[in-house]
């Protein structure tokens, strides 16, 4: 169905409306939308401000950022890294793309073990190991004597070995605990979750992972990528709109504008086609 006819002094078919920072990309208007429920696109709708204050309003045609990350693949775990937070660089790409703003959560898991010694004079806090490679983690619990209990691995380190005896070194111990490692990972990533999907990127962009301490990198293949719908850094905003005013342009959407001072947000909108 095409748009009615409009000018200043009338509105063939109008509905009041609310602004709403919520955005929907199915229409509001129950003669376009087929999806059974309405959503805040206006489809380059006509606003009448029956109350005078600001509005802020999204134009036809505009976009919303593109080339939002949403999904990856893992092309190698490379070492060194401990499970958390990592930035990311794009190392080469695949078509050609300027994304940036990805950020990640990474998983990496810690070596395994099946024997501990648990010496003596050990205290519940932060150990390291006698082979260098970076190993470390905390002393959980102790008891009467220091012998350790309970302990967690939290950075793996590099260069170990399943089957790899190392031995427990913290201040004040008599240093003689020591545990086997099963596994040895040595800080390789298995997966990674988006946090930020960034902007700009495109399907084939090589992703590097990238985090204080680790050794080799990380790297991954971007598989998915979408565009995100336009909102408050793609609006524009009308101030001080006197009552009963058309705005010069048809929009999209309509955002809640903030107050400021004495103004205020602009209400009773009433939308025609």
């Amino acid at each position: 169905m095409g748009n009615f006819p409009t000018n200043d002094g009338y509105i063939t078919r109008a509905q009041a409306y609310a602004p709403t920072n919520t955005i929907s990309a199915p229409s509001a208007w129950e003669f376009e939308n087929q999806t059974g429920t309405l959503g805040t696109n206006l489809t380059s709708s006509v606003v009448y401000v029956g109350t005078a204050g600001n509005v802020r309003a999204i134009l036809p045609g505009v976009m919303g950022p593109e080339g939002v990350v949403a999904a990856l693949s893992l092309i190698g775990g490379g070492s060194g890294y401990i499970a958390g937070a990592a930035t990311t660089t794009v190392v080469s790409t695949v078509p050609a793309s300027n994304g940036s703003g990805l950020t990640l959560t990474l998983t990496v898991p810690v070596p395994t073990t099946n024997t501990l010694v648990p010496g003596t004079g050990y205290s519940v806090a932060a150990f390291t190991v006698v082979q260098g490679g970076g190993l470390s983690g905390t002393i959980d619990s102790v008891d009467g004597a220091g012998a350790i209990q309970t302990f967690t691995i939290t950075d793996g380190g590099v260069g170990y070995s399943a089957g790899d005896v190392l031995t427990i070194a913290q201040g004040g111990s008599d240093g003689n605990g020591s545990i086997t490692l099963v596994t040895a990972p040595n800080g390789a990533v298995t997966a990674a979750t988006i946090n930020a999907g960034g902007t700009g990127y495109a399907v084939g962009d090589i992703i590097t992972a990238v985090q204080a301490g680790s050794s080799t990198s990380a790297t991954f293949s971007v598989t998915r990528v979408s565009d995100a719908l336009p909102g408050v850094a793609e609006a524009i905003d009308f101030k001080n709109v006197p009552q009963g005013s058309i705005l010069p342009v048809v929009v999209d959407y309509l955002l809640v504008a903030p107050t400021a001072g004495a103004e205020t947000v602009a209400g009773n909108l009433v939308i025609g086609k």
